[in-house]
């Protein structure tokens, strides 16, 4: 954490791994301590961690999984293009098939809750369907081909004016089992979308949505009510760490834009009353703020269907 006396720093303990980083003043007060006890191997600016590589160049830190985006790339196109014959696309596979697509799905998921936020909805789409066919063994085959690793940035920021930005997006009905898919990402910073314009990553998720929607006003909603939730909860640890970062929330749905900055809005279907008041109270005392972003802009819509532009977040990452 921060101490006046101590500096700053972080240190973060997974198991048996030590994660550190800080100024000068964190790391002579630290490290001393730390030396009491065994350690087996110490590496600087540039190591592996949980899977991940981690470099530091001055002040920036770049995080990738280039290794291992690589090897499942290379093992299991290796395994899917063996696969013969090749289901129809209505027809089911069998019991081997389903193992083999259970497994190489297993691997792409440390990908895609990791660095890898470009191939989240294509994941979610063939987990949420069932039975599989050959349809959604190709579709797994088309990601495994099409792999190619990210590279995360951290840039200092200037902590005093810097919000969390949540984009929020969900299209109603848009997997294979007619259920609707969500998708939020959260950045540290003020990012200007398609200007080349860097922010800090903190979280992101693609998921199916576990309430009764019937509108795509009522899946927005949804969306950014949940981006609400993730983004307190940030912004709460944040706090115990001496930042105070407000909160900006981005939707490309006017009408819910329109709806939470306005008390007297009422949404048709009544089940969306609280989910709309609890956003609504927000805006009311200051805590956040919801505006409209296009949706060929939104990083956030490539976590909810196919085929959208990956450099929209490639350009933020």
């Amino acid at each position: 954490g921060i101490n006046a006396e101590y500096g700053e720093g972080l240190l973060v303990v997974h198991v048996d791994d030590i994660l550190m980083t800080g100024d000068h003043n964190f790391f002579a007060k630290v490290e001393p301590a730390l030396n009491s006890y065994k350690i087996g191997r110490v590496e600087t600016t540039e190591f592996n961690y949980l899977g991940w590589q981690v470099k530091q160049e001055g002040n920036d830190i770049f995080v990738t999984q280039e290794q291992y985006c690589n090897y499942v790339r290379n093992s299991m196109m290796e395994q899917l293009s063996s696969v013969k014959p090749v289901p129809q696309n209505k027809e089911e596979v069998d019991d081997n098939l389903r193992s083999l697509m259970r497994t190489v799905i297993g691997k792409l998921n440390w990908l895609a809750t990791q660095t890898m936020p470009q191939i989240s909805f294509g994941l979610l789409d063939i987990t949420t369907t069932t039975p599989w066919t050959g349809q959604q063994f190709k579709d797994l085959r088309k990601i495994v081909k099409n792999l190619s690793p990210s590279r995360i940035t951290f840039s200092p920021i200037n902590h005093s004016n810097c919000n969390i930005s949540v984009f929020t997006d969900a299209s109603l009905g848009n997997l294979h089992d007619k259920k609707t898919g969500e998708g939020i990402i959260l950045f540290w910073g003020n990012p200007e979308i398609g200007n080349n314009s860097h922010a800090n990553l903190l979280a992101y998720s693609s998921n199916k949505v576990k309430r009764v929607v019937s509108s795509v006003y009522a899946a927005e909603l949804n969306g950014v009510n949940d981006g609400l939730g993730y983004a307190i909860l940030i912004q709460s640890f944040l706090r115990e760490l001496t930042f105070d970062p407000g909160i900006n929330i981005y939707t490309d749905s006017k009408q819910v834009v329109y709806s939470t900055n306005n008390v007297s809005s009422i949404p048709e279907d009544k089940s969306q009353i609280l989910l709309l008041r609890q956003v609504q109270e927000r805006i009311e005392k200051g805590e956040v703020t919801v505006s409209w972003i296009e949706s060929k802009l939104n990083p956030a819509d490539i976590l909810t269907k196919k085929g959208v532009n990956p450099e929209v977040i490639s350009g933020l990452l």
